[in-house]
């Protein structure tokens, strides 16, 4: 049979064309299929990381893994690309992830951070509120063993001043009481004269002087001291327990004797302010200038014995004045003015 023309169209079979459709549209379906579960993973991802509020899991990231895979087999199966719209997506879900696991990362190193410093600056804090507390207990401490001591030794010194006037009252007493017996004897009554009692030595003489002196207590005389070198009588600087005195120069004269040793006294008194406030003998002596001038340790002693009675000095006898009057109270009494 001749062609009716060249160009005559070849009817196709119906079939053939029938499994190409068939074969079209099932890609279509099953890339459609893809891009939806990809999507419900996107959504699902964004959920989970705004509940999380910051805090990416394990669960998160399985989600995403999930939904990558599913991606890949859709289109190995189909032999097709998927869509840039869903890559896209699975793009941004990958970015929004890994920047929430930075941003969670950053604020757990923050917290750490202040949480270190916040616990050394307390710790600082402590050590010092501890130190200071010491110091301060410390200082308190100090304080009130001085008081204490203070006044130890003012009760000391009151002391030993009421011992001196009870045994001068008492003394005093004896006397009025012998006088008063002489003047009570019959006066027509003769009777022998009394033995003359035995003179006194310099060392009677002057250990008597000394019990009669306030403060006395662990003091004692040292008779004819090399140390004397020629004068009357001396204390070393400073020393608290002994006066020397020069019997040989003194022998015969049991007042100057007196004087003497109340002079001394004096010294005595000095070297006990010295030793309980820590001064040496300059020290105090500069104290003294600002009352008695020049040579004051000396002239403030001839001060301490005039109180006690002595009519013989060697120094001055110029102790009027309520400022030297004020240094011969706070010797005798030893604290200072």
């Amino acid at each position: 049979m001749a062609l009716a023309s060249g160009t005559a169209a070849i009817p196709r079979d119906p079939a053939a064309t029938a499994t190409g459709a068939s074969t079209a549209a099932t890609g279509d379906t099953e890339r459609t299929n893809a891009q939806e579960k990809a999507s419900r993973f996107v959504e699902r991802a964004t959920r989970t990381v705004e509940r999380a509020a910051g805090k990416v899991d394990e669960g998160l990231r399985d989600a995403l893994r999930r939904a990558v895979d599913e991606v890949d087999v859709q289109a190995a199966s189909t032999a097709r690309t998927p869509s840039p719209l869903l890559a896209r997506g699975l793009t941004r879900l990958r970015n929004a992830v890994e920047h929430a696991e930075g941003l969670d990362a950053q604020v757990r190193l923050a917290i750490s951070s202040f949480e270190y410093e916040r616990s050394r600056v307390a710790a600082a804090e402590k050590a010092a509120a501890e130190q200071a507390a010491a110091e301060q207990a410390a200082a308190e401490q100090a304080a009130a063993e001085q008081a204490a001591a203070e006044q130890a030794a003012a009760e000391q010194a009151a002391a030993e001043q009421a011992a001196a006037e009870q045994a001068a009252a008492d003394k005093a007493a004896a006397e009025k009481a012998a006088k008063d017996e002489v003047a009570a004897a019959p006066q027509g009554v003769s009777s022998s004269p009394a033995p003359a009692a035995p003179a006194q030595s310099i060392q009677e003489i002057g250990e008597a002087t000394l019990r009669s002196l306030p403060g006395n207590g662990g003091v004692s005389l040292s008779w004819d001291d090399p140390g004397l070198s020629g004068h009357l009588g001396g204390v070393w600087k400073g020393n608290t327990s002994t006066i020397l005195v020069n019997a040989s120069r003194l022998a015969g004269q049991p007042s100057k004797t007196k004087d003497v040793i109340r002079h001394e006294m004096a010294h005595i008194y000095q070297g006990r302010l010295m030793a309980a406030h820590g001064m040496s003998w300059s020290q105090i002596d500069g104290l003294l200038s600002g009352a008695f001038g020049s040579n004051a340790s000396e002239k403030v002693a001839d001060c301490v014995a005039i109180r006690f009675g002595a009519s013989w000095v060697n120094y001055t006898s110029d102790c009027s004045g309520g400022d030297k009057q004020a240094w011969v109270d706070a010797l005798i009494g030893g604290y200072l003015p």
